[in-house]
C-alpha cells in the first residue's frame, strides 16, 4: 500500500485506489522502465580481461565521473603491459580510486560524508539495479529509500554560540548519521546507509535492501524517521548554545532578549537541544507519481524517479519542519518557547538586515561612496546599534 492511502485508511476515510489497481500500474510502469533499459544498451564498465576484472569492476562503479573511470582504466591497462599483477595491482588501483574519490566528498574532518553529486549517482546505479531485472515484484519496488533530514538551529549555533560551535553541531550530527544507533540498526536488519551532507544545515541518505533482499515497510519508514529524530534529541548539546557563558548571554542581549528573561532560563536549567526534521521517500511510491512515456530515453525514466524520490522526502521534512517549530511555538515548556522564539528574531534578523543593507547601499553608491567606505559605515551602524540595545537593557 502506498503512503497516501495509508494515511487515508489510518483517518478512517476510503483510499481513491485499491491496492491491486496500485500493483497493476506499478509492474506496468517498472516493465516499461526494463524494456527501455535493455534497448537503451547500458552495461557495466568494460575492464581488462583478467582474474581481478570483478574487483575492478566493482571499484570503478563507486565513481561518478566517466572521464575519471576511464583515465583509471587506462592506470590498469598501462600497469598490466608493464608487468603489475596481483594485489601489487590491485593496491595501485585502490589508492587511483580513493584519490579521485575525494572530490565527492566533504573535506570538513567533522563532517567526512559523501556529497549530494555521489548519492545521486549511486541511486541511479539501484535504480539501473532494478531496472536490469527480468521479473520484479512490487516488494522489490520498497528496497530502496531516500531519507532527508534538516538540522534545526545551526543558525542559533553559529550566530549566537560561534562558528566553532556550529561546527560542532555539525560534527555530532554527521557522526549519527554516518555510525549512530539507528545507521547500525539499519545496517543489522541488512539495508545498505549512505549518508551525505548537501548544503548549510541539509544532509541525506539512501538506504537499500537490494543487496540482502530486505523490504521497507511502511511502518519502517515512519519508525526511521521517529528513530533519528529521538536519537539527534538525547545528544547531549548544552555547550553549543550554553546560557552560562557570557558571551553567548552578550550576542543574546545584542539581538533584544531581556536580562531578565535569560536569568529564569538559566535558573529554570535551560538546556540547549539539537534536533532534526525527517522526511523519507521510496521508490515504490515516486514511481507511482511519475509519468513514463515510451517515447523517453531510459535516463530520462530513471532521472524522474531519482528526483521524485528527493524531492518527495526533501518536501516531507521542510513540512515536519514547520511542525516542529509550530510545536515549540505552543509548548508549555518556556525553554521550547525560547528556542522557537530565538530561531524566529534570527530568521527575522538577517531578512531585515539584508534588506536595509541593500537599501542603503545603493543610496550610498548613488552619493558616490565607494564599496570600502559603504563596508565601515555599515559596520559602525551596525555596533552603535548593539550600543544602544546594550544601553536600554542596562
Amino acid at each position: 500500500m502506498d503512503l497516501e492511502n495509508l494515511a487515508q485508511k489510518l483517518m478512517g476515510k476510503k483510499p481513491e485506489t485499491s491496492d491491486g489497481e496500485l500493483e497493476k500500474k506499478l509492474l506496468e510502469k517498472i516493465g516499461l522502465l526494463h524494456n527501455t533499459f535493455e534497448k537503451s544498451g547500458v552495461k557495466e564498465l568494460e575492464v581488462p580481461a583478467g582474474e581481478l576484472e570483478a574487483k575492478f569492476q566493482k571499484m570503478l562503479r563507486e565513481i561518478p565521473d566517466e572521464a575519471i573511470r576511464n583515465r583509471v582504466l587506462k592506470i590498469i591497462d598501462t600497469l598490466k603491459k608493464e608487468g603489475v599483477s596481483g594485489m601489487a595491482l590491485v593496491d595501485v588501483v585502490e589508492d587511483a580510486v580513493e584519490l579521485n574519490m575525494e572530490h565527492y566528498f566533504d573535506v570538513r574532518e567533522y563532517v567526512r560524508l559523501a556529497r549530494r553529486e555521489l548519492v545521486m549517482y549511486r541511486l541511479l546505479k539501484m535504480v539501473d539495479e532494478l531496472a536490469d531485472r527480468e521479473s520484479v515484484k512490487v516488494d522489490d519496488l520498497k528496497k530502496l529509500a531516500r531519507v532527508a533530514f534538516d538540522l534545526n538551529g545551526l543558525k542559533a549555533m553559529n550566530d549566537v554560540g560561534g562558528h566553532d560551535k556550529g561546527d560542532e553541531g555539525l560534527r555530532l550530527f554527521s557522526t549519527i548519521l554516518r555510525e549512530g544507533q539507528t545507521t547500525k540498526w539499519l545496517e543489522e536488519l541488512g539495508f545498505v546507509v549512505t549518508p551525505s551532507v548537501e548544503g548549510g544545515d541539509e544532509f541525506g541518505m539512501i538506504i537499500s535492501g537490494l543487496k540482502n533482499d530486505v523490504a521497507i515497510s511502511d511502518e519502517m519508514l515512519m519508525e526511521i524517521s521517529r528513530r533519528y529524530h529521538e536519537e539527534v534529541l538525547a545528544v547531549d548539546a548544552r555547550e553549543l548554545v550554553d546560557l552560562n557563558n557570557i558571551e553567548i548571554r552578550k550576542n543574546l542581549y545584542a539581538r533584544g532578549f531581556k536580562k531578565k528573561k535569560i536569568a529564569e532560563l538559566r535558573s529554570g536549567g535551560f538546556e540547549f537541544k539539537l534536533s532534526t526534521s525527517v522526511g523519507v521517500s521510496r521508490f515504490e511510491e515516486s514511481l507511482q507519481e511519475i509519468t513514463l512515456k515510451p517515447s523517453d530515453s531510459y535516463e530520462k525514466m530513471a532521472r524522474a524517479v531519482a528526483g521524485r524520490m528527493f524531492k518527495l522526502a526533501d518536501t516531507r521534512a521542510n513540512t515536519n519542519k514547520e511542525t516542529f517549530k509550530h510545536g515549540l511555538e505552543t509548548s508549555d515548556d518556556p525553554n521550547n518557547r525560547f528556542l522557537f522564539e530565538l530561531a524566529s528574531r534570527l530568521d527575522r534578523e538577517s531578512i531585515k538586515l539584508r534588506i536595509q543593507n541593500v537599501g542603503l547601499r545603493d543610496i550610498l553608491k548613488e552619493n558616490g561612496f565607494g564599496d570600502k567606505k559603504i563596508d565601515a559605515m555599515l559596520a559602525a551602524k551596525a555596533d552603535a546599534q548593539k550600543k544602544e540595545e546594550d544601553a536600554e537593557e542596562d
